[in-house]
C-alpha cells in the first residue's frame, strides 16, 4: 500500500548513509515573501500567488532528492522519481561531469560525477549537496577499482 512516508524515504535502508538536498535558505526567503504578500495588498494578485505557490512546492520537493550510499551500491533519488541503485561492482570509472537537472522546464547544469559502467549507459550523480566532498570521498573509497592484475581489495564498510 502506498504511503507518503514510504515514498519520501524510498531506498533508505537501515545502515545506509543518506545525503539529502537542502534548500532552507530558499524556504526562509519564501516565508519572507509570503509575509510581504500578506502585509502589502498590491502583492496579493492571484496569478502571482499561484506562481509563487508552485515555486514553493518545487522547493519542498527538492528536499526529497538524495544520494544514498549502502552496502555494495549507490542510489540516486530525484524529487519525484523512484530511487535508482548502481552496484559498486558495475562502476568502472568515476569522473567529474556536468549534470543537467530540470527546474521549471529549464535545464540547469550543476557539477556532478559520471559513473561509467561497461556495456551500459553511464549514471550521472548531481553533487549540488552540502556535503559534496564527503560524498565524493566515500564513493571513491567504496569503489576501489582493482589493479591491472585483478587482485583488488574488498570495499570498506560504509558507516554513517
Amino acid at each position: 500500500m502506498w504511503s507518503f512516508s514510504n515514498w519520501w524515504r524510498d531506498g533508505e535502508e537501515p545502515g545506509a548513509v543518506v545525503y539529502r538536498h537542502t534548500c532552507w535558505p530558499a524556504l526562509w526567503l519564501a516565508v519572507g515573501v509570503t509575509i510581504c504578500m500578506y502585509l502589502f495588498p498590491p502583492l496579493r494578485d492571484p496569478v502571482v500567488a499561484a506562481v509563487f505557490s508552485l515555486g514553493v512546492l518545487r522547493l519542498l520537493l527538492e528536499r526529497r532528492r538524495a544520494i544514498i550510499l549502502d552496502e555494495g551500491k549507490v542510489g540516486v533519488r530525484s524529487a519525484l522519481a523512484r530511487v535508482f541503485f548502481v552496484p559498486f561492482a558495475q562502476i568502472s570509472t568515476i569522473e567529474p561531469a556536468p549534470v543537467a537537472r530540470v527546474l521549471f522546464f529549464k535545464p540547469i547544469y550543476t557539477g556532478g560525477l559520471r559513473l561509467s559502467r561497461p556495456g551500459r549507459q553511464p549514471v550521472y550523480l548531481p553533487l549540488d549537496f552540502p556535503k559534496r566532498d564527503e560524498i565524493r570521498a566515500r564513493l571513491d573509497a567504496a569503489v576501489r577499482l582493482p589493479p591491472a592484475d585483478g587482485r583488488g581489495e574488498a570495499p570498506p564498510r560504509l558507516t554513517p
